[in-house]
């Protein structure tokens, strides 16, 4: 096990959430960033053996495994005495979209506005409430939520009796966001970010297994980060928002772990099926 800070603030978690880390490594160097679709079956082996540089056990590793497959995440493939694994067809849109939104290539879309939608007029409240939380509309009461989004696009995504409307942009209503989405729980969470991958775990000194791991990790914690981020208009956030700052080290960061990362991902024949060899 190497033993980097990245590393030992990923064992520090309860529980630890290995089913989690190997969808990082699925969308970040199976699908290649989310750009490779459809992408090549990964041999148990070779799955095993990456995390295993992270102290995880064999077993451990098949059980999320099993877990992500019953998921429907993950598709388990028999050839002969090996097994293999690849990603869903779901899975590998969602993977992209996703992908789009963690590595910033979706642009934020000049006509997103802060919304307030009420259910008071739909004929099943509770229903109509469990559907648009499902959405990822935040309530502040009983009978009416926020969302961030096109106004015209979202008017065609109600159910019947459901009103939208742009409500006047106040600080109570920026307070009443940040609130909605804990954003200050969000804040504190990018401040471990900024402070566990710090300047100190740089590149140039760490070999290529550290490299590939700090990279997973380094993945792994933003992307749980980013898409829990409601991405408020710059007035809306909190005058000490780290969003901005962590995008900024997760760039530079990934950028500078990538070329070590891949040495060890091509030596190893992560990718190639290589590794069924070891």
């Amino acid at each position: 096990m190497l033993t980097t800070g990245p590393i030992k603030a990923f064992h520090a978690e309860s529980p630890l959430r290995v089913w989690s880390l190997i969808v990082t490594i699925f969308g970040d160097i199976v699908m290649q960033q989310g750009t490779r679709e459809p992408p090549s079956p990964i041999w148990s082996g070779a799955i095993i053996e990456l995390l295993e540089l992270f102290g995880i056990d064999a077993g451990l590793v098949r059980t999320s495994l099993s877990r992500l497959v019953a998921n429907g995440i993950l598709i388990r493939i028999k050839l002969g005495r090996n097994t293999y694994y690849e990603l869903a067809a779901p899975s590998q849109t969602a993977f992209s979209s996703a992908a789009n939104v963690i590595y910033g290539r979706t642009a934020r879309d000049p006509k997103q506005k802060l919304l307030m939608v009420s259910i008071d007029r739909c004929s099943n409240r509770a229903k109509t409430r469990e559907l648009l939380v499902a959405r990822g509309i935040r309530f502040i009461g009983p009978t009416v939520g926020l969302l961030t989004g096109d106004p015209e696009k979202a008017s065609r995504l109600w159910p019947d009796g459901c009103l939208l409307s742009i409500p006047q942009a106040t600080p109570d209503l920026f307070l009443a966001a940040q609130d909605a989405w804990n954003l200050a729980d969000l804040n504190q969470s990018y401040r471990r970010f900024l402070d566990v991958f710090s300047p100190a775990e740089s590149a140039t000194l760490l070999d290529a297994a550290a490299a590939v791991t700090t990279r997973i990790l380094l993945v792994h914690q933003y992307r749980r980060l980013k898409l829990r981020d409601p991405e408020l208009s710059q007035e809306a956030l909190p005058k000490d928002w780290l969003g901005n700052e962590a995008r900024q080290h997760f760039e530079t960061q990934l950028a500078a772990f990538h070329e070590k990362s891949e040495q060890w991902l091509s030596s190893t024949g992560f990718l190639t099926g290589k590794a069924n060899s070891l």
